[in-house]
């Protein structure tokens, strides 16, 4: 980047950071004059960092006093640095917004922050589960043909027609990262989240006296129409349905600072004298970026005939299960804002990549009459029409938005709370991918010879996630 363009993002930066206060008050300096001399750590790290060069090898000290220096600040680079007993502060930066590299490199050394770890609580609601008509019930004495069956006015929908897995869920996240250098020129840091899984159960049963039954579409009449699960003197029955939602993430990346105007304050009464960030420092980031979201829905049916002539019972089950995983290149950008105890943090990335979404559709039915067991492969919406397993690979984009409060509680500890938002195009759920058309002349035992159409069918039903919530933490510096 030209040094014109960097100098003048660096001033618009540090006007918006409040850092004019920089040319104010020396950031390494505290506000009441005292004796002091770094401590035992930070005698090791001026041996180790060259300050950027000054023309004179004067300055002032803590009490309006001219000292000299051991010597010369123009020495070579590599020199030692030493500290004179007589001088407690050998260095003085001036606000000046053209700073080299090397003032920016000698300032980030004094906070000795080579390691950083932040374990945050998550409390985030996401996008839920969209689910068709489940289960359904009508009044006592609704005749058979119009029980369960969706669009009359004696229908109630007892589960599905809605979403679900959508209410507030915690998780946590981890961020931890490295410099890899003594000059904090770039940072590795790795990230991994997961929000708690998300449950929706649901469980009716009927012995025969009220009315359950399972809406779909019959494709041979053109009507809407139920499978009975309970109807007084036919069948006995219990429907248990049961949705699930999982969601995780991680990412790896580098840390590259384009700009700064930083440097430490010390904490008074801290015998180490360890130093707190000070100023404003404007960050780009890129890396590697990983994403899972998970779901299942299944819906179990054990049946018991109320009719003589034809006694006998039918365990049921449709089982839709989605995967998909996120892989692709992130690049961002973090502005840190910093003042006494206190910073802010703003944080925009977006990542671009494959998501690789897995369908898997599977069906079970076990029909037991005079004690002989037969097992089909096929349950209600579960039929050899769209059972199986399908993979597609989609282009897709993850956005996300963060910002964070912090305050200092120790020279090495902060505490954190912030908002979060996380953005996914083109996922595959669940409740989606399930298909309510149905010929009847599939439900087992199949009728031979079969006729009609083959529905339901499958295919790929793409739509959006989103997770945003709030995050609340500990960070750690060393």
């Amino acid at each position: 980047m030209p040094r014109l363009t960097r100098m003048t993002l660096c001033v618009l930066l540090g006007i918006l950071a409040g850092s004019s206060a920089w040319g104010q008050q020396n950031p390494l300096r505290p506000a009441t004059a005292i004796e002091w001399e770094p401590p035992e750590p930070f005698r090791e790290i001026l041996e180790d960092v060259d300050p950027p060069p000054r023309a004179s090898a004067r300055r002032d000290g803590p009490n309006g006093s001219r000292a000299n220096s051991p010597e010369p600040l123009d020495a070579p680079p590599g020199t030692p640095r030493t500290l004179a007993t007589d001088d407690p502060w050998p260095y003085d930066f001036e606000d000046d917004w053209g700073w080299e590299d090397e003032q920016l490199v000698y300032e980030a050394a004094l906070c000795m922050n080579g390691l950083y770890v932040r374990a945050e609580w998550l409390l985030w609601t996401n996008s839920g589960l969209d689910l068709p008509p489940l289960v359904t019930t009508s009044p006592v004495g609704t005749a058979r043909a119009n029980a369960g069956v969706l669009g009359l006015n004696t229908t109630t929908i007892l589960f599905g027609g809605e979403s679900v897995n959508d209410s507030s869920q915690s998780g946590g996240r981890i961020t931890f990262g490295t410099w890899l250098s003594p000059d904090r020129r770039a940072a590795l840091e790795g990230e991994y989240f997961a929000l708690g899984d998300q449950y929706a159960n649901f469980s009716a049963t009927s012995t025969g006296a009220t009315i359950l039954g399972r809406p779909f579409f019959n494709m041979l009449t053109g009507h809407e129409t139920a499978e009975l699960i309970g109807f007084p003197n036919l069948i006995s029955g219990t429907v248990d349905v049961e949705a699930i939602t999982q969601f995780q993430g991680a990412a790896a990346r580098i840390v590259y600072p384009l700009c700064s105007g930083y440097g430490c304050v010390f904490l008074m009464g801290d015998e180490y004298g360890r130093g707190v960030p000070q100023g404003y420092q404007f960050n780009v980031t890129g890396g590697y970026r990983f994403l899972r979201l998970d779901d299942s829905v299944v819906v179990r049916e054990d049946l018991t005939s109320l009719n003589p002539a034809a006694p006998g019972t039918f365990q049921i089950e449709d089982r839709f299960v989605t995967s998909n995983q996120f892989h692709g290149a992130e690049l961002g950008m973090l502005l840190q804002c910093r003042r006494g105890r206190w910073s802010l943090e703003g944080i925009t990335k977006v990542a671009v990549g494959n998501n690789r979404g897995n369908v898997q559709i599977r069906g079970a039915s076990t029909i037991t009459e005079n004690n002989v067991a037969e097992r089909f492969n096929s349950g209600i919406l579960a039929q050899r029409t769209n059972i199986g397993q399908y993979t597609q690979d989609q282009f897709a984009m993850v956005p996300e938005l963060g910002l964070t409060v912090g305050l200092q509680v120790a020279p090495n500890w902060r505490v954190v709370a912030g908002y979060s938002l996380v953005y996914w195009s083109r996922v595959l759920r669940a409740g989606d991918q399930i298909d309510l058309d149905l010929n009847p002349n599939l439900i087992a035992p199949e009728t031979v010879p079969f006729t009609g159409p083959l529905r339901p069918q499958f295919a790929f039903q793409y739509t959006d996630f989103w997770a945003h919530g709030f995050n609340l933490g500990l960070e750690g510096r060393w």
